[in-house]
């Protein structure tokens, strides 16, 4: 097995979640943060069980973004291997489900996003780009469900759904029918790989913010707590007794400040403002004369 694409932190949820721990957002995107998060954590645990359960010959690519002929595609993870293409749309879905009609329904008959509808909607824009490729193999896909809580009444057996308790033996399955790679399947691999968008747009889907209106305090980098125990050396998270040196949590909550300010000057003064004057003037500066470089000498220092 060959991982040719990690998977990474969406942009899109270190940005909301950076926006949570300082700004009191509405409960529409607390919600859609909770869902991002519960979304990548399935992604997560899905890229664990890969890495248990697979061990034939096959290269896989994480967060494909493709666009085909005019149409952007997400695919979660790809396949390859000799025997055919694989493609799988990962759901943390938990609770109690139904199928009704091809939909996808809670108990209480509200319906939700289907994965199998997105499976084939990328299964046929991916079968539209492998013949303009001219790459011949068979595709196929899966929505896969991996959180134990989940339970799907009335599903259809051909339906290419992959449920929790199914995983493990799914991919041994896949692993043990893996056979010898051909130099046409890793070319395969690396023309999507230079059709991946990597990133799609996403700031229209975040809420308005400034500087100004931002609380000001040092969090914990692990789990955003502000239950923080300071020395003059060191930090300790009072809730999940995470431990890092002061200059470490310093440069990290330097690193959020730029992550959601690029454009603003990084000053003495304004990290000492967004540590919530927790981190002394002193302290600051001595950190960022070591870790960035200084661009001027007056009142007007900055660094970068």
């Amino acid at each position: 097995m060959n991982i040719l694409k990690e998977r990474d932190e969406p942009k899109l949820l270190k940005h909301l979640r950076l926006l949570n721990q300082r700004l009191d957002l509405p409960i529409d995107q607390k919600q859609y943060l909770y869902n991002l998060e519960k979304g990548f954590e399935g992604e997560q645990y899905f890229d664990e069980k890969v890495g248990e359960h697979v061990s034939g010959e096959c290269l896989i690519l994480n967060d494909l973004l493709l666009v085909i002929n005019g149409t952007t595609i997400q695919i979660d993870s790809l396949m390859i291997t000799a025997e055919g293409v694989k493609l799988f749309e990962v759901k943390n879905y938990k609770g109690d489900y139904t199928m009704q009609s091809g939909r996808l329904l809670t108990l209480s008959g509200q319906e939700v996003l289907n994965p199998l509808a997105q499976v084939n909607r990328s299964l046929v824009k991916l079968k539209q780009l492998f013949i303009q490729l001219q790459f011949e193999t068979e595709l196929t896909g899966a929505a896969v469900f991996v959180n134990p809580s989940f339970h799907l009444y009335r599903a259809d057996a051909a339906d290419a759904f992959v449920f929790p308790g199914q995983l493990p033996n799914y991919l041994r399955n896949i692993s043990q029918k893996a056979s010898h790679l051909s130099k046409e399947h890793h070319w395969l691999a690396e023309k999507l790989l230079d059709l991946d968008k990597y990133h799609a747009p996403y700031e229209k889907e975040l809420p308005a913010y400034d500087y100004q209106t931002m609380k000001k305090q040092l969090n914990c980098p692990v789990c955003g707590s502000l239950n923080a125990k300071l020395t003059q050396r060191s930090f300790c998270c009072g809730d999940c007794q995470h431990l890092s040196s002061l200059d470490s949590l310093c440069l990290t909550t330097i690193a959020d400040f730029r992550f959601l300010f690029p454009d603003k000057k990084l000053t003495t003064a304004i990290v000492y403002e967004w540590c919530g004057g927790r981190i002394g003037n002193k302290r600051v500066r001595q950190i960022l004369k070591r870790h960035f470089k200084q661009k001027g000498m007056t009142t007007a220092t900055y660094y970068e």
